[in-house]
């Protein structure tokens, strides 16, 4: 779990590829004593964040393909493989992102570079392998595409200029600009919205 393969960090990301300690809270310094391979990519669980919750299953919560305990089958992707991101990639400059799992109790941290210029703050455990495209319950109507410059540990983000690459549940790669319609994002995000999304919008 400590290793770090190259085939998890995308060559542009210009941030840390050795290891790193995990840390317990946010209080910062509380290791865990577990280290953790580094990730440039992350899982897409949706539209809201589910990890911010107290449940035991996040299934009917978790809109997107992947989340904790997910065994969603592929039928059950009712807007379409090709248009649902399951997949896509996080600055490894933003935050701490692992490519084999996590730690209970454990916070994805952003680094120095980004916690005063941005709004980003430290997010639980599942954000070191999971992000989200809102809308959440507690953001309502505000969705976070590609590098949106709030730059949040729980969203994509990447070294490329104006996006970053997405993976979709057909296996297709696609370049996801960070101007896409928001909707349009959130649409993606998604695997059971009913949206209609033509391939020519993204």
């Amino acid at each position: 779990m400590s290793a770090s393969p190259a085939f998890f960090r995308c060559p542009s990301d210009n941030g840390p590829r050795e290891a790193f300690a995990v840390q317990l809270d946010t209080g910062g310094p509380h290791p865990s004593g577990a280290t953790l391979g580094r990730s440039s990519y992350v899982g897409n669980a949706g539209h809201r964040e589910p990890w911010g919750q107290p449940l035991d299953s996040w299934a009917g919560v978790a809109n997107g393909p992947l989340y904790r305990n997910s065994w969603l089958k592929i039928g059950q992707v009712i807007d379409g493989t090709s248009k649902t991101v399951f997949l896509g990639e996080h600055l490894s400059r933003l935050s701490q992102k692992a490519w084999a799992g996590t730690v209970p109790g454990a916070f994805s941290h952003p680094t120095p570079e980004f916690v005063q210029a941005s709004q980003s703050e430290p997010d639980a455990a599942a954000t070191l392998l999971l992000v989200h495209s809102g809308p959440a319950e507690d953001e309502p109507g505000v969705i976070h595409p590609p590098n949106d410059e709030h730059a949040h540990v729980c969203q994509m983000y990447s070294d490329h200029p104006n996006g970053c690459n997405v993976m979709f549940g057909d296996g297709s790669a696609r370049f996801i600009a960070n101007s896409i319609d928001r909707n349009v994002w959130a649409a993606l995000s998604s695997f059971n919205g009913g949206e209609a999304v033509s391939g020519d919008v993204f």
